[in-house]
């Protein structure tokens, strides 16, 4: 997994979304509008631990911080929060930098897992999932449809729906 740091600033920077790099590492990080104020991020370091355990480290917050002060200089703020998140990229070494972000699923009967992606392509990925949605669901009643002409007693058979209330991400 990877973790991402995101660092909170009560004061706006700007109207604007910026797309910056890191002058050490040339690091994609975002400067957006958020909740009034402003949103930087965002880092990525592999990580190994317990997911309940994520938490941003000093060096992540202090790097966004390098970052946002070189591309404006003026923006002397002090963050009003910062917080850590985790996604899946497929693997592909230890360097975080060199996973793939392009979308992959993984698909059995009744499970759809989406891998990787990146936030500028949730449209496109939402619309992928919906097919992939519609089109078993489709298979699904054109199956029940053709058992029930051979006997096969209704179509709650052929689906039910699962309890995810046990299941912790």
């Amino acid at each position: 997994m990877i973790k991402g740091t995101h660092v909170e600033f009560t004061q706006r920077l700007s109207e604007k979304c910026f797309y910056i790099e890191a002058k050490e590492d040339h690091r994609a990080i975002f400067v957006l509008p958020f909740k009034g104020g402003t949103l930087l991020g965002t880092t990525e370091q592999l990580f190994e631990g317990n997911p309940g355990d994520i938490a941003p480290s000093e060096e992540e917050t202090r790097y966004l911080l390098e970052v946002i002060r070189s591309h404006f200089p003026h923006f002397k703020h002090q963050p009003s929060q910062s917080w850590a998140g985790l996604r899946v990229l497929p693997a592909s070494g230890n360097n975080p930098f060199k996973r793939s972000r392009e979308v992959q699923f993984a698909e059995t009967n009744n499970y759809l897992a989406i891998y990787g992606g990146k936030l500028t392509g949730y449209r496109a990925t939402a619309e992928n999932v919906l097919k992939k949605i519609l089109r078993s669901r489709l298979l699904e009643a054109n199956q029940a449809k053709a058992s029930e002409q051979i006997g096969a007693s209704k179509k709650k058979d052929f689906y039910r729906e699962g309890d995810t209330s046990k299941v912790k991400i």
